[in-house]
């Protein structure tokens, strides 16, 4: 017990004498010099919390309600990585200290320290919840964080986490307390396009991070769109044509209404062509729409002297064209016709017609709209529903509905499977094959559009319609060739 007491009282002795060393020190150093260390060490004391504070100040309304959670996340993500699986000691660091110049021995370091290893993050607030930013570690990328997704939801009382990667070595997590997905998108959101400045696109929706996502349509020979019934595939249709039909330089070539003049009736007006389900009327409307195909394709060269149309780009005179197949399982599905043989072989020449349209018709600057319940190769051939340039999936109820529509690459990526989809709160969400950083499908809600806001459309953009011959469906004519080539 004495000794204690003794070595208590030489320690603080020292440290008295320290301290005198220290003032003595100070006292030599000008005030200006002093006052201005102390200053620079205050500053970098307080530099994290006048960050948080000037970033609180400047953020939205929204984001300034998640920034105390969001700062609690923050201070506890050492630990939460730790209880996560996402840290661990590194028992590899060098064992051997290094080696002088010209020496023959090196410093052994017995036992060799462990340096815990999680990966870096950065969290920034915003309108939904926050995002952190990753530094990956070896052992701690993408797909460790995506398996962990669900106990960071739990541990931040978040709806859902989201991970994305968008960019080697670096991983975005998404924190989501109001998510995006369940929010109404109404028409009002769907700006006016300007290809002159934008390019032709048309805005798909919202992603789950809350940012509006672009299709372009140049070059696109077909996009295909798969769902359950009242999923929402007709209302990203309608979305697209709503968009597209002020402009004179976008004609709508044919529609094909499986529903038997269900949602696309009140867009007759704008329409050069609309069938019902029957299945003669919809093979000749797609026989005109390939004429249109290859009198475009052989007039290309000699005409225009280029053998894409879409280095021309569309013009009033040569139009970009758009044919609609909805419910495209009631024109190419032959399992439900057989025994028919008079619908078999227009079953069968729906299908030839369409494969062609899809495969050939992107230098014809034509596009083709597959909207379907199915896309399994018993209602949608694999000719067609393999060439979509681009996909989107609604709520299916299993994997392999999902993978006929998106690719087999959506069994990598469970997380963001339409399978998951099914809440009444989902619909109108899909999962489509649009690249956000290195991931290749993202999850977004498409804007609604009523009947009356469709109609009331329609009506408005009629003049725009181009004059069409006894079938109703558009024929570029011959002076229209030349008056584009010139």
């Amino acid at each position: 017990m004495l000794a204690a007491v003794i070595a208590l009282a030489l320690i603080v002795a020292a440290l008295a004498w320290l301290a005198l060393r220290v003032l003595h020190a100070l006292a030599a150093v000008p005030p200006l010099l002093l006052w201005s260390g102390l200053a620079l060490a205050a500053a970098l004391a307080a530099h994290r919390p006048l960050g948080h504070l000037a970033r609180f100040a400047l953020a939205p309304g929204p984001a300034r309600r998640h920034y105390p959670r969001m700062l609690w996340a923050s201070w506890r993500w050492r630990w939460l990585a730790r209880a996560a699986g996402l840290a661990y000691h590194d028992q590899h660091r060098p064992k051997a200290g290094p080696r002088m110049p010209g020496s023959t021995s090196v410093q052994v370091i017995t036992p060799p320290t462990a340096r815990l290893r999680y990966p870096r993050a950065r969290f920034r607030a915003d309108s939904w919840g926050w995002t952190v930013t990753l530094r990956t570690v070896p052992r701690v990328g993408r797909a460790e964080l995506a398996k962990a997704a669900t106990g960071l939801a739990d541990e931040w009382r978040c709806a859902r986490v989201g991970v994305t990667q968008p960019a080697p070595g670096r991983v975005q997590v998404r924190a989501v307390r109001r998510d995006p997905l369940t929010a109404p998108l109404p028409v009002s959101v769907l700006p006016e396009l300007d290809p002159a400045r934008n390019g032709w696109r048309i805005m798909l929706g919202r992603d789950e991070w809350g940012t509006d996502r672009w299709l372009p349509l140049v070059n696109v020979p077909a996009l295909l769109m798969a769902g359950v019934p009242g999923s929402g595939k007709t209302s990203l249709a309608l979305s697209a044509a709503y968009q597209l039909a002020p402009w004179p330089e976008v004609q709508f070539a044919a529609v094909l209404d499986g529903k038997n003049g269900g949602d696309f009736e009140v867009w007759r007006p704008r329409l050069g062509l609309l069938t019902g389900d029957d299945l003669a009327d919809a093979a000749d409307a797609l026989s005109d729409v390939h004429k249109i195909m290859r009198s475009r394709l052989a007039a290309a060269w000699p005409d225009y002297g280029t053998r894409n149309l879409w280095s021309l780009g569309p013009t009033p005179a040569l139009p970009l064209l758009v044919t609609i197949v909805d419910e495209a399982h009631s024109y190419l599905d032959l399992e439900s016709v057989k025994g028919d043989r008079e619908a078999e072989q227009l079953v069968r020449h729906c299908r030839h017609m369409t494969g062609q349209l899809v495969r050939k018709a992107r230098a014809a600057m034509m596009t083709t709209w597959l909207i379907t319940q199915k896309a399994t190769t018993d209602a949608i051939p694999s000719a067609s529903s393999a060439q979509a340039t681009w996909a989107g999936c609604f709520a299916v109820r299993t994997v392999d509905a999902a993978v006929a529509a998106l690719g087999d690459g959506i069994r990598s990526h469970p997380d963001v499977c339409p399978t998951g989809l099914q809440d009444p709160a989902y619909v109108g969400v899909m999962t489509c094959t649009l690249r956000t950083g290195l991931d290749p499908f993202t999850r977004l809600r498409v804007p609604l559009i009523t009947e009356a806001e469709a109609g009331a459309r329609a009506i408005a953009t009629a003049r725009q319609a181009r004059p069409a011959d006894r079938t109703g469906v558009l024929v570029l004519a011959p002076d229209d060739v030349t008056a584009g080539a010139a």
